[in-house]
């Protein structure tokens, strides 16, 4: 059950955006859960040394930069509270950190909820805080770029047996159930599933929660495995692609590697993850 859901905001360099805020609002009205929101701001250090400060005033252009920084917290804060209809203080948390956003701050508020909604818009802390989050808070993580369409009927689970792959499976039941399609897909050629974790057994398991789900075995095309769930997804107009963070050395790469940071920074899709 999702009854408590935590919103991460960023203030600097680039504010999040309204879409994201509604877009949190519209997954906490269908699950019917509250969302609330820590709002991750940096503060500059001073590092100015008494020539700087003389001849270009580096301390006075240091602290006008926090001060437009905290103006840019304030206003997302007070932007929250309108998409939420509320100016309870208890739903918005604030942690501030040096030079760049904190994960494991935010990590340290998100484990005591339910589902963590992380935005994608360009931010240059985003891969630091999906890597903070999925192994700090002990949560799912929910990515959350901007779409065109927003609702959550079509879910594709990966499955590959892994404990994070169940994990996920786990964490994701309250989407499932609400969902109209429910898609269990498995990628062959990679390593085999022993009988009692097959993808016929992950359908009776969801059965039994009442959620009727459809499976799709898909031959690896690549090197990249999570390129192939994300293709398939995709292919398939889902809503959201849910899979373990780290079911193997492949998948940790697709997420959190250099070589495909592009598609972190521009997902297409809302990405559930466990660890």
């Amino acid at each position: 059950m999702i009854k408590h859901v935590l919103l991460t905001l960023l203030s600097h360099p680039a504010p999040t955006p309204g879409w994201a805020l509604a877009a949190a609002d519209g997954l906490a009205v269908h699950l019917d859960a509250e969302l609330d929101a820590v709002v991750a701001t940096i503060h500059i250090p001073d590092v100015s040394n008494a020539l700087a400060r003389r001849l270009v005033g580096a301390d006075a252009a240091i602290a006008a930069e926090n001060q437009a920084i905290r103006a840019e917290a304030d206003a997302l804060s007070s932007r929250f509270a309108a998409v939420v209809g509320s100016s309870d203080p208890h739903r918005q948390k604030q942690v501030e950190s040096c030079g760049f956003v904190d994960p494991n701050a935010v990590a340290l508020h998100a484990r005591l909820f339910d589902l963590t909604l992380l935005p994608i818009f360009g931010h240059p802390d985003e891969r630091w805080l999906i890597e903070g989050l999925l192994f700090g808070s002990g949560r799912p993580l929910l990515l959350l770029p901007k779409r065109t369409r927003v609702a959550w009927d079509h879910i594709v689970v990966a499955w590959d047996g892994s404990r994070a792959a169940a994990r996920a499976l786990a964490d994701a039941l309250p989407l499932c159930r609400r969902a109209k399609a429910v898609e269990i897909i498995t990628i062959t050629g990679e390593k085999p599933l022993p009988p009692e974790l097959s993808p016929v057994e992950v359908r009776h398991h969801l059965a039994r929660h009442g959620i009727m789900a459809n499976g799709v075995e898909r031959p690896v095309e690549g090197e990249d495995v999570g390129a192939d769930l994300l293709a398939h997804a995709v292919s398939r107009s889902a809503d959201l692609l849910v899979m373990g963070g780290f079911g193997h050395s492949r998948l940790r790469e697709f997420f959190l590697g250099g070589a495909t940071q592009s598609i972190i920074q521009k997902p297409t899709l809302p990405i559930l993850m466990s660890n």
